[in-house]
């Protein structure tokens, strides 16, 4: 019982202590003795509590060994990837906050080894461990379903029925229930980010801004301080902004020709801004549809935008997809510098936006059959 004691004292000091600083501090350090090599190069990824927000720096490798230590605001989750000449890349990942060793194996494995107790990683750790196996218990009751004598349609809806009712208990019994019980610590925040984004499809922070807000106001002074609790409330002003009958942000991207094209300089009724990929499927496989839609209503005034996430590298792959997809009768433009993304805070794809002439927003996220009824009322008659 005293051992027992003595930990949980310990623990609570040490997170007593954290919380009473600004900064905390993070060290780890890398040894190579097993390899007997020295490595291309190491990178290091500093992922925020939002799960989006990115640093990177190269870390310098002297004597077979690195060492990294600096202060920071929230625990981040370190991503070290090393390279090497002529193996394959070697990666780990682990949360600031404790000190940890990483060793090398002849076999140019990471081992890890944390040498310090971490509040926050334990919390953690329990939350995502509980999160996959409900993840995993929703594919174990996904598998059970059988298609035997039994129409596709209804068997996808029993699954997707399964799907969402094991997602709303992660959401309502793990995120929400953190955010609620540890309103003054990093893991609320966590949680809350997690929460927010949820589901995919329509993320809450799109749909529910007021009371992510809400929520995010409910936690402690120290907690609303942290980097990732500012950018968060930054997303949450940016999806009030881009709520339906708002206006819509202007934005200058390039079309496939270089050149520049106002979004909200192209003249319509109505325009179906549609962010796509062509490494995206589900995207891809919306093109037939909005190809039948567009040869139907562009007569009447309605048009789209198309805005590709493929990055500069993947220029000669959008092209491609262009083309093989027959979408190159409206227009195509490049967001490779994220301007559009950032603009309208844009996650996920497939995402769309209907506006009208005026720019407002009138509707978003318009999967197959929405857009397709919207339009007909949009276009009666057509």
């Amino acid at each position: 019982m005293k051992t027992l004691t003595t930990i949980i004292i310990l623990l609570v000091l040490t997170y007593g202590i954290h919380a009473q600083q600004k900064d905390s501090s993070a060290q780890f350090a890398i040894d190579f003795t097993a390899v007997k090599e020295k490595p291309k190069l190491v990178i290091l990824q500093k992922v925020a509590l939002d799960g989006y927000t990115l640093k990177k720096d190269t870390l310098a490798v002297l004597h077979q060994r690195v060492s990294y230590s600096e202060s920071f605001k929230e625990p981040e989750l370190f991503v070290v990837n090393i390279q090497w000449n002529d193996k394959p890349e070697t990666s780990t990942s682990f949360w600031s906050g404790s000190k940890t060793d990483i060793s090398v194996t002849d076999k140019y494995e990471a081992k890890l080894a944390v040498c310090s107790v971490n509040l926050f990683l334990a919390k953690v750790s329990s939350l995502d461990n509980r999160v996959k196996s409900y993840k995993a218990l929703s594919d174990s009751l996904v598998r059970k379903v059988s298609y035997l004598n039994r129409k596709t349609e209804d068997v996808e809806a029993e699954i997707g029925k399964i799907r969402d009712s094991i997602e709303n208990v992660i959401d309502s019994e793990i995120y929400l229930k953190t955010v609620r019980s540890f309103p003054n610590e990093a893991i609320g925040l966590y949680a809350l980010t997690r929460y927010a984004d949820r589901p995919i499809t329509d993320q809450r922070i799109k749909t529910e801004p007021d009371k992510i807000s809400e929520l995010l106001d409910g936690m402690g002074e120290a907690v609303r301080k942290m980097p990732s609790a500012g950018i968060l409330e930054s997303n949450i002003d940016l999806s009030k902004r881009m709520s339906i009958g708002k206006v819509l942000q202007d934005v200058s991207l390039l079309d496939t020709a270089g050149r520049a094209v106002s979004v909200r300089g192209i003249k319509a009724k109505y325009i179906l801004i549609d962010f796509w990929a062509s490494w995206c499927g589900p995207c891809r496989q919306q093109a037939p549809l909005l190809l039948r839609e567009f040869k139907k209503y562009s007569s009447n005034g309605f048009s789209i935008v198309s805005i590709s996430r493929d990055s500069p590298a993947l220029k000669k792959n959008w092209l491609r997809a262009i083309k093989q997809d027959k979408i190159s009768i409206w227009y195509q433009l490049s967001d490779f510098a994220n301007v559009a993304q950032k603009a309208y805070g844009i996650k996920y794809i497939p995402t769309n936006y209907l506006i009208d002439s005026n720019g407002i927003i009138i509707a978003r996220n318009l999967n197959g059959d929405g857009l397709s009824k919207l339009l007909q009322q949009l276009f009666p008659g057509k």
